[in-house]
C-alpha cells in the first residue's frame, strides 16, 4: 500500500476488501462448531 491519503475510489476498495474479509470471517466461526462463542451475555 502507497504512502499518503486514499482517494474516494481506493477507500471505497479498501472497505469493500474489510468488510468481505469480517463477513468471511464470521462465517468461518459460525460454521466452526468447535469455535462456538459461549458466554453470560452470548451464545453463538
Amino acid at each position: 500500500m502507497k504512502e499518503g491519503k486514499l482517494n474516494k475510489d481506493e477507500k471505497q476498495a479498501e472497505l469493500s476488501k474489510y468488510r468481505d474479509l469480517v463477513l468471511a470471517t464470521l462465517d468461518y466461526y459460525l460454521g466452526n462448531k468447535g469455535l462456538q462463542i459461549k458466554t453470560a451475555d452470548f451464545d453463538s
